[in-house]
């Protein structure tokens, strides 16, 4: 990707201030009726701020331009320029700050600083990624060096009940209740005098959302249509706790089972109710995901057998993203996972990715694979069929740290 930093002329700016407050109009009798979006509304001073929220729904920059009245500029993964037509309305009303998930981009960085310093306000979706199961998730560790540089402020605002709405791993809307509610201001001054870690801190800290936790207090029903209800969960669940298998869960309108005799249904509370005669461990996806990922880190060190894939999936297919963002298809076909490295290999080729090689794996929307080499060549893998992107994510982690211990 290009290593230059956008500036933008004051008539873009304009343009962008006009076009968000319009939008803001449009959109908010919209959110307010059909996801009854319930919020408390922030005033900020003239100083630039860092606005940090959770990310659970496909609509939390809408509803981050509701709250906060004062312009912003978002931070935005660069697969949002990779959706045709809607990706040039996408640059030409907010002209976001792009990060390429799967790399460590300084570029990014770079630019953010300018656009702080500049005196604008910045959003960004603190996790980098939406939650699969409900809980935030952590918070990269270069955030609270980025905001301590930038000289300007910080809030932080929750948002509540969105992972119900829209959760990540599904289809569809569902009508529920979703609250915005504001969890701290801290000025320049005040983030002057803190270290990175203890700004870190304080995302994490103010950040934190259990969606169950909230559900089993509140109790909403969040209301949608009952073929989506449970279709695409496998993208969130990979590991069945009765037979212990990986990727052999399957859906359809508002169940899930595997061909162990797991048979269990997805509620409009957003609670798992067992089907039959065999329960199963878990009432929600949280605690199900949680098991799976220590389930799956045991797995892997089960065996160092480094020619053994510990899972894959088929009808795969492996792009390079090139620096205008247009994607040239690779290979078709399996991809495998082992303890050193991931494979794709298809009727005519193959590619090979070492862990040495690889930055990180992330994830962009349901399902698709992201990662770049150490080339700086930036690639994506999607899948013709629902599967967990994220057994590959944590498999890599956790292989990446385990092998950096013993070092």
């Amino acid at each position: 990707m290009s290593n230059r930093v956008k500036k933008r002329s004051e008539r873009a700016v304009k343009r962008h201030r006009f076009l968000l407050s319009l939008l803001r109009f449009l959109c908010a009798w919209v959110f307010r009726l059909l996801l009854r979006f319930r919020y408390e509304k922030v005033k900020l001073d003239d100083s630039p701020y860092f606005i940090m929220l959770n990310h659970n729904s496909d609509f939390d920059p809408i509803f981050a331009g509701m709250v906060f009245k004062r312009f912003m500029y978002f931070v935005a993964s660069e697969h949002v320029y990779r959706m045709g037509v809607f990706s040039k309305l996408i640059r030409y009303v907010f002209d976001p700050i792009i990060r390429m998930k799967g790399t460590t981009e300084a570029r990014a960085a770079m630019e953010i600083l300018r656009t702080a310093r500049s005196g604008f306000n910045i959003c960004i979706f603190a996790e980098g990624n939406r939650s699969f199961n409900g809980e935030t998730g952590s918070v990269l560790a270069s955030t609270g060096k980025l905001v301590r540089r930038s000289g300007a402020g910080l809030v932080t605002y929750v948002l509540r009940g969105d992972y119900f709405t829209t959760p990540r791993w599904g289809w569809g809307i569902r009508r529920g209740l979703v609250k915005g509610e504001l969890a701290g201001i801290y000025t320049k001054e005040q983030v002057a005098a803190m270290s990175d870690d203890e700004i870190n801190e304080i995302i994490v800290r103010d950040l934190y959302v259990n969606a169950f936790d909230d559900q089993r207090e509140l109790n909403i029903r969040y209301r949608g249509k009952l073929k989506n209800r449970a279709v695409g969960i496998e993208n969130a669940l990979y590991l069945c706790p009765l037979c212990e298998n990986i990727g052999t869960i399957k859906s359809e309108r508002d169940r899930f089972f595997c061909g162990c005799g797991l048979n269990m249904r997805y509620t409009e509370y957003g609670w798992l109710q067992t089907v039959g005669d065999v329960p199963a461990p878990f009432d929600n996806i949280l605690e199900w995901d949680k098991w799976q990922v220590e389930k799956l880190r045991r797995k892997l060190t089960e065996s160092d057998d480094a020619d053994e894939a510990v899972f894959f999936d088929d009808s795969q297919i492996l792009y390079e993203i090139k620096a205008d963002y247009t994607m040239v298809e690779l290979v078709k076909g399996r991809l495998s996972f082992f303890r050193d490295r991931i494979e794709m290999t298809g009727p005519s080729n193959s590619v090979v990715f070492t862990f040495e090689e690889i930055d990180d794996i992330e994830i962009t929307g349901r399902m698709n694979i992201n990662f770049s080499d150490s080339a700086g060549r930036s690639y994506e893998i999607r899948s013709a069929h629902s599967r967990a992107a994220a057994k590959y994510r944590e498999g890599f982690r956790f292989l990446v740290r385990l092998k950096r211990s013993k070092q």
